[in-house]
């Protein structure tokens, strides 16, 4: 089993073994997935990862192999959300507290009818890794409509500052992702800028 898929078992379902339990009518949409259980409408629910996040990443992947088959959604990857987490703050699989599960028996936490989804859904992203990404809203949408959200180096208004944490060296370069700008020796302007980073973390960290 991939990685994603044991990811979100674990994340929904916990050590719950898998319940012998029908699964009908598996949707999956964005931000949402739901099937019919044993008789009951089970949903399980979640946040978009934001388009401007995804946008940022998908440049940064772009000809870095696995890494780039992982954004497309056609491998699972260890990689792919250790950079969301690290570089954007932000989870693949969302962690538990993130996903709202609804189930018509109402039975609460440990309801078998979401583990049985969660096994359900853990299977099609075994078969189709995309699922994973259709789910969270970003699936076919890699460059949004609209010159400010398609473009990461174009400025925005400042939102209020949260608390201060400790970020990777290159974390603004990959947030802001490839500039198209050739500077010094055709290197693009934020692979030129690496350096720089480099030694204003190392100056910070001493």
């Amino acid at each position: 089993m991939g990685p994603w898929s044991r990811s979100f078992i674990a994340t929904v379902a916990g050590n719950a073994e898998r319940p012998e339990l029908e699964v009908e009518d598996l949707r999956i949409e964005p931000g949402k997935i739901s099937a019919r259980v044993d008789g009951c409408e089970v949903t399980l629910t979640a946040a978009p990862i934001p388009q401007r996040i995804w946008t940022a990443l998908h440049r940064y992947a772009q000809g870095m192999g696995q890494l780039e088959d992982a954004v497309d959604g056609r491998i699972q990857s260890v990689h792919l959300e250790h950079l969301l987490e690290e570089d954007w703050d932000e989870q693949l699989i969302p962690r538990p507290r993130a996903i709202a599960q609804a189930c018509e028996c109402d039975v609460g936490a440990g309801c078998e009818h979401v583990v049985a989804l969660a096994y359900t859904f853990a299977d099609d992203v075994e078969r189709s890794p995309g699922v994973v990404l259709r789910w969270r809203g970003v699936t076919g949408a890699a460059e949004p409509d609209g010159v400010d959200a398609a473009d990461p180096w174009q400025g925005r208004e400042l939102s209020a500052p949260g608390a201060a944490r400790v970020m990777p060296t290159h974390a603004v370069l990959h947030r802001l992702g490839r500039t198209d700008m050739p500077v010094s020796r055709n290197k693009d302007l934020a692979a030129a800028l690496r350096p720089g980073y480099e030694v204003l973390f190392s100056r910070t960290t001493t």
